[in-house]
C-alpha cells in the first residue's frame, strides 16, 4: 500500500511538472492566411498546450525568434515539407488525445500537399471551400487570429458529430464577424497596391496568347516542381522573395503565382506586389485546378517541356478565339 501511494505520487508530481512546463511554451509564427499554419495555432493553443501558445509576428521580425521556438517557418521546430504539413510534424511530437485531430491532418493534406489527388474527399473540398469563403468574407489580410481558431472549432465539432459533409448551409464553418473584434489580427491591412488579383483561367490562357505573356511563378518544393509544372514556369519559393528575386520579374507584364491550391501562390503574389512586381493568381486555383481542366503539364509525371510548352500555345490560341458574349 505504501509502494503505491508513492507511485501515485510520483505520478502526480511527473504530471504536474509536464503540465507547468506546457504552461511555459510559447511558440512563434509569421503572419500568413493557409489553413496548415492557422490548424497548427489552433491544435497547439485549444488542444494540447495553451492559449496564447502561439505569438504571430510580421514577417520581418520572425528570423529574431530562435528556430526551435518557431512554427511554420523555414528550419523551425515544426515545419512543412514537400510531403508533409506542418501540422502532422505537431501531431507526431504532440500526439493527439482523439481520432479528430487526426481526421484534421488528413483533410489539411489533401487540401495543401498533393496536386495530383483525384480522389479528394467531400470534406475536405468543404473544409477548403468555407476556408476561403471565410477570407473573401472578410479580407484574406484582415481576418483575425480568433476567427481562425473558431473556424476549426466548428470544424472538429462537426468531425466529432460525423455531420461535415451532411451541413445544410455551405458556410456553416464561418464564424460570425464578432471575432473581428479580437485586438490579435492575423495580418496587418495591406496598402491597395498589394491586393492581390485574380484571374479566371480562360483569361489566363487568353493571355498567353498575347504579346504579353504571363510569366508562371511555382511557388512549391524543387521536387514538385520537377514533378509537374505549368510549361515555361519557373521555380520560386515563398521564402526566396525579396527585393534582389523580385527585381528580376520587375519587366514581366503579370506574373502568375501558383502552387498546390494557392494558399501559398497567394502568399508569393502579395509579397511581389509589395516589391513592384504585377503578381496575380489564377481559379480555379493552383496546379490542382490546372490538371483538373486537363491543362499540359512539363515534368516527371507530365511531358518534356517543349511539348507541353507547344500544347499550351496552341490552347492559349484557341482559347483567344473564342468571342466573350
Amino acid at each position: 500500500m505504501r509502494l503505491y501511494k508513492l507511485l501515485s505520487l510520483a505520478i502526480l508530481v511527473v504530471a504536474l511538472s509536464f503540465k507547468a512546463q506546457s504552461d511555459d511554451v510559447v511558440y512563434h509564427t509569421s503572419t500568413g492566411t493557409g489553413p496548415d499554419k492557422w490548424v497548427s495555432v489552433w491544435y497547439l493553443e485549444n488542444q494540447v498546450l495553451h492559449p496564447g501558445a502561439v505569438k504571430v509576428l510580421p514577417k520581418e521580425e520572425i528570423g529574431s525568434v530562435p528556430l526551435d521556438k518557431q512554427i511554420d517557418e523555414q528550419g523551425a521546430k515544426f515545419q512543412r515539407t514537400g510531403s508533409s504539413t506542418t501540422f502532422s510534424a505537431i501531431l507526431d511530437y504532440y500526439p493527439p488525445a482523439n481520432s479528430t485531430s487526426l481526421a484534421l491532418g488528413k483533410i489539411v493534406h489533401e487540401i495543401e500537399i498533393d496536386a495530383w489527388s483525384g480522389d479528394v474527399s467531400f470534406e475536405a473540398r468543404v473544409v477548403e471551400q468555407d476556408f476561403r469563403n471565410m477570407q473573401l468574407r472578410y479580407g484574406r489580410d484582415v481576418v483575425s487570429k480568433d476567427c481562425y481558431l473558431i473556424f476549426f472549432d466548428n470544424v472538429a465539432e462537426h468531425l466529432q458529430q460525423n455531420t461535415l459533409a451532411k451541413m445544410d448551409s455551405p458556410d456553416d464553418l464561418i464564424p460570425n464577424k464578432s471575432c473581428l473584434n479580437s485586438e490579435t489580427i492575423a495580418q496587418a491591412p495591406v496598402k491597395l497596391n498589394s491586393k492581390v488579383p485574380t484571374l479566371p483561367l480562360e483569361e489566363v490562357l487568353k493571355l498567353s496568347s498575347s504579346k504579353n505573356k504571363p510569366l508562371f511563378l511555382d511557388t512549391r518544393e524543387t521536387w514538385e516542381f520537377n514533378e509537374g509544372h505549368i510549361p515555361g514556369a519557373i521555380n520560386m519559393k515563398l521564402r526566396e522573395i525579396n527585393e534582389q528575386s523580385a527585381s528580376t520579374l520587375l519587366s514581366e507584364h503579370t506574373v502568375v503565382a501558383y502552387c498546390v491550391k494557392d494558399f501559398r501562390g497567394y502568399e508569393a503574389a502579395k509579397k511581389l506586389r509589395k516589391l513592384g512586381v504585377n503578381a496575380v493568381i489564377m481559379t480555379p486555383h493552383g496546379m490542382r485546378g490546372w490538371i483538373a481542366a486537363d491543362l499540359p503539364v512539363a515534368g516527371s509525371r507530365g511531358t518534356a517541356e517543349d511539348l507541353a510548352m507547344s500544347e499550351l500555345e496552341r490552347i492559349a490560341k484557341e482559347s483567344s478565339r473564342v468571342v466573350v458574349q
